[in-house]
Formats: C-alpha cells, sequence, structure tokens
C-alpha cells in the first residue's frame, strides 16, 4: 500500500508531511477500496503496478492515478449518496 501511497507525490508538491501522509492515505483508502474495487472497473494489481511504477519514476501515472481517484468519488457521490 506505501508504493501506491507514494505514487501521488504531484498532488502533495509542497504539502507538509502530515499533509503529504492524509492525502496518501485518502487516495489509498478511496481508490483501492473494497467498496472501489467491488464495482469492477478496477483491479488491484493494475493499480498497484500503475503506482508502483510511478513512485519508481519509470513513467509518470500521475494523471492516471488521479483520475482513478476522481472516479471514484463521483462514484461514491452520485451512485451511492455518499453526500446525501
Amino acid at each position: 500500500m506505501l508504493a501506491f501511497l507514494s505514487a501521488i507525490v504531484p498532488l502533495a508538491i509542497g504539502a507538509s508531511a502530515a499533509v503529504f501522509t492524509l492525502l496518501c492515505d485518502y487516495l489509498g483508502d478511496t481508490v483501492l477500496s473494497e467498496r472501489a474495487l467491488g464495482r469492477g472497473l478496477l483491479r488491484r494489481e493494475a493499480v498497484l503496478r500503475l503506482a508502483s511504477e510511478h513512485a519508481s519514476g519509470e513513467r509518470d501515472h500521475g494523471q492516471a492515478l488521479l483520475t482513478l481517484l476522481i472516479l471514484e468519488v463521483w462514484h461514491q457521490v452520485f451512485l451511492d449518496g455518499a453526500l446525501g
């Protein structure tokens, strides 16, 4: 999970270590949650591969990881009624 969490570096540039940790925890808890994976749209292995490649600098998957986060938050808000 730490590889996934540390993969979101572009989102946390300039953030304190505490803020960065909270952001990474949120991303990991959201995109890799059983709820998100249970939708059948994502495969844990594929998301972890994206995160690992991004964290190592092998490839820039920052946009894809952010898109996955936005997709899951959208599902929670508009399909699951998380805000209502």
